[in-house]
């Protein structure tokens, strides 16, 4: 349980929270800026993911909890064969929040926090929902987590869910901690993250492309 995991996190020792969270328990986005006031280092980031359609309550409880908004970051998935379109209730595009701790200096890649297209057969390719409901593709993640931290600098995933951030961690040399609450859950990231092979040579963008 992360909640009661993370109050053994020292202040301020946290180089960013990259989570995804249910997106109805409003509750914890709350809860997760309140953590990130508390263990994030000055002039970080929180990057979460939210549901469209609680996009005013979310925003309303990650400013309560301490940490200012700054911007979001919009990715579509894109199909050459059919237009971008709501499909049974699912829109086909997710987003996510960037809040902070203070006000972070411009990172070297931040026009990678914008629009990021993924065709459908890359989402099949890296694994789309294959091994949990709700799993982000691992090309969205690589982008974010470089675009936010550097080689060595650590990444809390509260709501670790598959494993898909840790994984991305062990593949471009950043450090991690994850919780999640569901013991089967938990065991299918944890066979994923030991499955996941970190590259030979140190860090090149072009080489983490997938």
């Amino acid at each position: 349980d992360a909640r009661e995991l993370s109050r053994h996190i020292p202040d301020e020792s946290t180089d960013i929270i990259f989570t995804d969270p249910i997106y109805d328990r409003i509750e914890d986005y709350l809860w997760l800026s309140e953590l990130g006031a508390r263990i994030l280092k000055p002039e970080r980031a929180l990057l979460v993911w939210y549901g469209i359609g609680y996009l005013d309550k979310t925003i309303d409880a990650l400013r309560r909890g301490g940490l200012s908004y700054r911007w979001q970051g919009i990715m579509w998935y894109r199909n050459r064969q059919k237009p971008l379109h709501c499909d049974m209730g699912y829109s086909q595009y997710a987003a996510l929040f960037w809040f902070e701790k203070g006000r972070m200096k411009a990172r070297k890649t931040i026009d990678l926090v914008g629009v990021n297209v993924f065709e459908q057969k890359d989402l099949q390719a890296t694994g789309g929902r294959s091994n949990h409901q709700w799993r982000k593709p691992m090309d969205a993640i690589i982008r974010w987590t470089m675009a936010f931290t550097e080689p060595g600098e650590l990444v809390l995933d509260p709501f670790a869910g598959g494993g898909t951030v840790p994984a991305v961690c062990k593949l471009t040399s950043r450090n991690y901690l994850a919780f999640e609450v569901d013991p089967n859950t938990a065991e299918i990231a944890r066979k994923r993250i030991s499955e996941t092979q970190p590259p030979l040579i140190t860090e090149l963008p072009h080489q983490l492309e997938l």
